[in-house]
């Protein structure tokens, strides 16, 4: 993921070997099932638009960027704050399960498959400080599915 500058936004790049188009559909799904159905600490970032091409040797995926990407992982791989890395990674464990309720009870809705979650893992989750949200002292962010 490369900083566009001082936007504000970053730009994901993929190779032609997956699915921008896909990924950016899964997200939005989740984006309106995350606004609408899980706690405020659950969200997904802005995304704003792909680019691909059967031309171009990449896909691009434009979005929201999120303090400076700080994982999960990279909290608890860090190990200088371990009462903050066993918060962090104790909301992460809690939050597919609330995740997959919510997916399964929005897929009864419309019919949209289950499979939205195809990377899930401490390393595509980014945990944001600087916005607290209900009772947590961050924001977890979904990306890369």
């Amino acid at each position: 993921v490369d900083d566009v500058g001082d936007t504000g936004l970053v730009m994901k790049e993929a190779g032609n070997e997956q699915s921008i188009w896909f990924a950016l559909e899964r997200l939005d799904y989740l984006y309106g099932i995350c606004e609408q159905s899980l706690p405020p600490h659950i969200r997904i970032p802005e995304h704003y638009g792909a680019l691909f091409s059967r031309n171009l040797d990449k896909q691009f995926l434009l979005m929201e960027k999120v303090n400076n990407g700080l994982t999960i992982q990279d909290v608890v791989d860090d190990g200088s704050e371990p009462e903050k890395a066993k918060i962090v990674e104790t909301a992460f464990e809690a939050a597919k399960p609330l995740l997959d309720k919510a997916i399964a009870a929005h897929a009864t809705d419309d019919g949209y498959p289950h499979s939205l979650l195809v990377d899930w893992h401490e390393g595509n989750v980014i945990v944001d400080f600087t916005k607290p949200a209900g009772d947590y002292p961050f924001t977890l962010y979904i990306i890369d599915q």
